[in-house]
C-alpha cells in the first residue's frame, strides 16, 4: 500500500492567500464544503488530481475544505499523532448516510423464543460470535481463506499456517482480550 502524499501546510497557504487578498480568502472559505461536489470525503492525495472550483488552485481548494471540516472535528485526547497532537476526525453528512445504511442493512439480528439461562450455552454462543466476527472482519481486511478452514483452526487451537489465518487468529484473541477488560476504564496502555 502506498503512503498518501502529505497535504500542503494550510497555515502557509492561508498566509499566502491573506497576503494577496482578504476578500479572496473569505470567498474560498465561504464557497468550500467538507466534501467535493459528489459528496466524497477526499484526502489531499486524491483531491489534488481533481479539478478545483473555478478560480481556485488545488491548494486553495484544500484550505477551504480543511476550514469547512474544522467545525465537524471530534478529538480523541488519548490518541496522539506524530506531532503529539490529539487525534481528530470528522464525520460529514456523506459518512453519516453511509453509516446509517450499514446500520440498517448489515446489522445482525438474533432472536429466540426463550432467554439463554444455561451458562454453558451462553458461553457457546459468545465463542461462536467471536469466531464469526474474527473471520468476517479479517476477510474485510483482506484475509484469504474459507470460513470452514478458519473455524476449524480456531476450534481445535491449531497454529495459523499463513498471514490470512494469523489475521483471523489475532482478531479472535483481540475480542477475547476486550471481553476480559470490559469492566475496566479505557487507558492509553490498554489501547
Amino acid at each position: 500500500m502506498k503512503i498518501p502524499m502529505t497535504p500542503p501546510d494550510i497555515h502557509k497557504v492561508t498566509g499566502q492567500l491573506l497576503s494577496k487578498s482578504t476578500k479572496e480568502y473569505i470567498e474560498i472559505i465561504d464557497a468550500s464544503k467538507p466534501t467535493d461536489s459528489k459528496g466524497r470525503y477526499l484526502h489531499w492525495d486524491k483531491l489534488r488530481h481533481k479539478t478545483p472550483p473555478e478560480g481556485f488552485s488545488p491548494e486553495e481548494w484544500w484550505v477551504g475544505i480543511k476550514w469547512a471540516r474544522r467545525s465537524l472535528y471530534k478529538r480523541i485526547r488519548l490518541l496522539r499523532d506524530k506531532k503529539n497532537e490529539p487525534f481528530t476526525f470528522a464525520i460529514p453528512d456523506c459518512v453519516q448516510r453511509d453509516l446509517h445504511f450499514l446500520d440498517i442493512n448489515t446489522a445482525g439480528k438474533m432472536s429466540m423464543e426463550a432467554p439463554i439461562v444455561n451458562p454453558h450455552m451462553k458461553n457457546t454462543y459468545l465463542i461462536r460470535s467471536f469466531i464469526d466476527e474474527a473471520i468476517n472482519s479479517s476477510q474485510l481486511e483482506g484475509a484469504v481463506t474459507t470460513r470452514n478452514v478458519a473455524k476449524e483452526m480456531l476450534r481445535v487451537g491449531r497454529k495459523p499456517k499463513d498471514e490470512s489465518e494469523q489475521m483471523i487468529f489475532n482478531n479472535y484473541l483481540a475480542m477475547q482480550f476486550i471481553r476480559d477488560l470490559k469492566g475496566e476504564s479505557l487507558t492509553p496502555s490498554i489501547v
